[in-house]
């Protein structure tokens, strides 16, 4: 269910260079991977709306939570409110979207856990402006019952997929034994959230939209682009091409 936006952030991160560094820092890594280097702390962000909120979600506990797993993990984190005395202004925004189509039972939701810095332009150096260098999103679906739990255990997969990536970007912030152990607690999250019956590995698995004639496999990135007021939700491929869709050429659902 992981949304990679690799192509976007390639072609953000050309034009874009992250102030002081040099072409050599680079050196290895990936565009999203490389703008975590050298991020030496950031506050954290979580944003639910009212929908959310319904459902039992709070935001501050969010957010409390995602702390809690960036410093077992030896990240530092700041207090919210001072995100603008951070270097970089570096922030990890986590945003919750629920909704419920009409005339299904199950519940919609989007997850998306994103890194939020002060950039320069390369080719105008006294110009700076916040930029989204590493993104992840999650869409499923479940009961209202469970979405509560099954949402926070997919926010720690996403997490976790961060934490991966700024220690592979940052490794002096771990030995080696302890990425390992990172990489293995990621794996077993997985697969817990993935064997969840709230996930949208159960009755639909396909995506797409009223205002579109393309279906989609619920972890395309095109997926994190429609409303929530314009999804459709298809259990098979046939049901899809006889609502007159036709499939996605990135995803080949």
């Amino acid at each position: 269910m992981r949304v990679y936006k690799d192509a976007i952030f390639t072609a953000a991160v050309a034009m874009l260079v992250l102030a002081g560094a040099s072409g050599s820092s680079f050196a290895g890594l990936a565009p999203e991977l490389a703008s975590l280097k050298g991020v030496e702390s950031m506050t954290v962000h979580a944003d639910c709306p009212e929908s959310a909120k319904e459902i039992g979600l709070d935001e501050e506990d969010i957010r409390r939570n995602i702390q809690r797993q960036l410093e077992d993990a030896g990240i530092k984190v700041r207090p919210p409110q001072m995100w603008r005395a951070v270097p970089g202004r570096c922030r990890l925004r986590v945003a919750v979207k629920v909704y419920k189509p009409a005339r299904q039972e199950t519940f919609v939701y989007n997850l998306k856990v994103d890194f939020l810095q002060t950039v320069t332009l390369e080719r105008k150096p006294q110009t700076q402006i916040d930029v989204v260098t590493w993104e992840l999103m999650w869409f499923a679906h479940g009961p209202k019952s469970r979405l509560g739990q099954t949402i926070g255990q997919n926010l720690k997969v996403l997490t976790a997929s961060f934490i991966k990536d700024y220690l592979r970007a940052n490794p002096t912030y771990k030995d080696s034994a302890e990425s390992q152990n990172s990489d293995s607690a990621l794996t077993n999250t997985k697969g817990r959230a993935k064997s969840n019956p709230g996930s949208s590995a159960g009755k639909y698995l396909l995506t797409g939209s009223n205002g579109s004639d393309v279906f989609h496999k619920s972890h395309c990135h095109s997926v994190g682009n429609i409303s929530t007021e314009n999804i459709v939700m298809y259990k098979t491929r046939q049901e899809a091409v006889k609502a007159g869709k036709r499939p996605c050429k990135w995803c080949n659902p």
